[in-house]
């Protein structure tokens, strides 16, 4: 990454932008607002107790794929469309998305339009917080918008599977790993959340903890900063670089968000993450000593 690479490129837009907006014509607002299972928050209650107005919710555990018991996978490029012309959402509207964390799951579901070709998706910078902060008024209550034709269409070479992440691993001099899990969890002295699953990160791999791509409001960082922070940790633009997390890609889309804020929109996202790889009796792992 070289200084030439520092342009802003737009994934972002604040609160003043959206609240002179709202009324816009094929601009949508999606609240998708996902929590950890050991939170215990019920993401759709609080959506329906307050929310930006106009905006729909996205339920991230129903928009993923329903066959597969892993958390969160990619669904299908046909499930993806049909629910999202149910939500009233087209792959050429403008889209808005924000949860009530600042940033967190909103990039997963940013990424998920990406990849299903609505390229005009962005984040609202600083989320439901900023949006209070700023002193602008919530809705209570569902809102829905009259069905549209989303024509989803998906890039699998984006998505990389249990197979594919094996044959990276097995070449960390072709292919840089980025975990986006916190540093206690990848280095194995903190005990995974589900039951079943290995400690410890895979060969290789750089740990960089989502958070510190986030300023102290959770919005996320400017350009000149994240390029510093993938400097330092051994990003090479002519190398493969792949992100993974804890599960179901929500944190390692963070990553994805930042480097997509630098113009690298063709990084591929490892699906399954920790949560798959260390659950494998076969796939190697790596503690700290």
């Amino acid at each position: 990454m070289n200084k030439s690479q520092t342009t802003d490129h737009q994934v972002t837009v604040s609160v003043d932008w959206l609240n002179s907006h709202i009324n816009d014509d094929n601009l949508v607002v999606i609240d998708g607002t996902w929590h950890l299972p050991n939170v215990e928050r019920d993401p759709k209650a609080e959506y329906f107790e307050g929310h930006i107005p106009k905006a729909v919710f996205f339920d991230l555990e129903k928009q993923s794929n329903p066959i597969t018991p892993k958390a969160l996978m990619m669904p299908s490029a046909e499930q993806f469309g049909r629910q999202m012309g149910e939500l009233g959402i087209s792959h050429t509207d403008t889209i808005v998305i924000y949860d009530a964390a600042g940033l967190f799951s909103a990039a997963r579901v940013w990424w998920m339009f990406w990849q299903f070709g609505a390229h005009r998706t962005y984040i609202l910078d600083g989320g439901l917080p900023a949006w209070q902060k700023a002193g602008y008024a919530l809705e209570s209550g569902p809102f829905s918008l009259p069905p549209k034709t989303f024509n989803a269409k998906i890039d699998d070479a984006l998505i990389i599977d249990l197979e594919a992440m094996k044959k990276a691993v097995a070449n960390p001099e072709q292919t840089r790993v980025f975990d986006a899990r916190g540093k206690a969890r990848f280095s194995g002295t903190a005990p995974e959340p589900r039951p079943n699953v290995r400690n410890g990160h895979m060969p290789g791999a750089i740990n960089m903890p989502y958070g510190t791509l986030l300023d102290d409001e959770k919005k996320l960082l400017p350009p000149a900063s994240l390029q510093k922070i993938f400097e330092n940790a051994g990003y090479d633009p002519n190398k493969a670089t792949i992100s993974t997390c804890g599960s179901g890609g929500v944190t390692a889309c963070i990553i994805l968000l930042a480097l997509a804020r630098l113009g690298k929109t063709n990084v591929p996202l490892y699906d399954g993450s920790w949560s798959e790889w260390g659950a494998q009796p076969d796939t190697p792992v790596v503690c700290a000593e």
